[in-house]
């Protein structure tokens, strides 16, 4: 039996139900996708994320995969993707800090200072807007909520939201919408107070 045909077989007994078919899955394709979210990342702990992101939207995806390319096809475009966001994830986070590292003979120094944060004060201004924000995100209802932390937290495209929570892309488009006028408006709303 080749590879492509024992996938197909893993895959259809994975999505009739049985997690172990998953699992081997897991186990046979955990390396490949660790070695290329290394690639993209060139951190382990982001390419760790990634890979576990990886499988969790393989496992979520599964029962909408045709079986159209390989399935290590389509496991290496959600990998790409998941590399992608642990990137953008850390990205973000570098702008409120930045990292300096300084090499000397006598010693290796690695300081870490704030980005143009200039007072306490903005800095729990910062810390407030997130929790604000954290905040709004939770009191969405589920599919507005699910919409937009995949579409603006995760960085999907409105199709791979679409495909992931199995509805029209219309429909995700809208949710997104509906989920930012909510944040908008809670946010407003505290901000007035």
């Amino acid at each position: 039996m080749d590879i492509k045909s024992g996938d197909r077989v893993l895959v259809a007994r994975a999505q009739a139900g049985e997690r172990s078919a998953f699992n081997e899955l897991v186990r046979k394709y955990r390396h490949r996708v660790l070695k290329l979210s290394m690639r993209y990342t060139r951190n382990r702990a982001d390419a760790e994320d990634a890979v576990q992101n990886t499988f969790i939207h393989a496992y979520c995806g599964l029962p909408h995969f045709r079986g159209d390319a390989a399935f290590y096809s389509w496991l290496h475009r959600i990998a790409v993707n998941s590399a992608k966001t642990a990137i953008a994830l850390r990205a973000r986070d570098a702008s409120i800090f930045k990292f300096n590292t300084r090499s000397d003979d006598a010693l290796n120094d690695t300081s870490v200072a704030l980005k143009e944060l200039d007072t306490p004060e903005e800095l729990a201004l910062t810390e407030e807007i997130c929790e604000a924000v954290n905040g709004a995100i939770g009191e969405l209802c589920e599919e507005q909520r699910t919409a937009i932390v995949l579409r603006e937290l995760e960085g999907l495209s409105y199709s791979e939201v679409a495909s992931a929570m199995s509805c029209p892309l219309g429909t995700v488009r809208s949710r997104v919408f509906r989920a930012r006028e909510a944040i908008n408006a809670q946010l407003h709303q505290r901000i007035a107070q």
